[in-house]
C-alpha cells in the first residue's frame, strides 16, 4: 500500500465530487437535465472520480470500507462504455443525495490522515 498514493487519489476524488456540487449548485433537476454544458461536465468530473476511486489500493479500501468504491466505479463504467444510455435522473438523483454524503466521507478520511 502506498499511502501517499492513495491520500492524493482521495484528494483528487474530494476535488471532483466538488466540483459537482459547484456546477450544479444553483439548479434544479429541470434546469439540469436541459443544460447540455453541465450535463457533459458533471458527467467528465464523475467518470474522473470514478477512475480516481479505481486508482486506490486494496487496502486503503479495506480500511476505509464507509466508502461506496464499487458504486462509484460501476458508474464511471457506465457512463464511458454505456454511454447512449445515460439516466440523467439517476445522475440529478446521485448528485442530490450521494455526492453530498461523499464529500463529508471524503473529508473525514483526510482530517484523519493529517498528522
Amino acid at each position: 500500500m502506498n499511502l501517499e498514493r492513495d491520500k492524493a487519489f482521495i484528494l483528487d476524488a474530494l476535488i471532483f465530487a466538488q466540483r459537482i456540487v459547484d456546477f450544479t449548485g444553483d439548479m434544479d433537476e429541470d434546469i439540469f437535465a436541459n443544460d447540455l454544458k453541465t450535463q457533459a461536465a458533471v458527467l467528465y468530473q464523475i467518470s474522473i472520480l470514478g477512475e480516481a476511486m479505481k486508482r486506490i489500493s486494496p487496502e486503503f479500501k479495506q480500511q476505509h470500507p464507509e466508502i461506496a468504491y464499487r458504486e462509484i466505479i460501476g458508474m464511471r463504467n457506465k457512463l464511458v462504455h454505456d454511454y447512449d444510455n445515460i439516466n440523467i435522473q439517476l445522475v440529478w438523483s446521485v448528485i442530490q443525495t450521494n455526492i453530498p454524503e461523499l464529500i463529508a466521507q471524503l473529508e473525514t478520511i483526510i482530517s484523519l490522515q493529517e498528522p
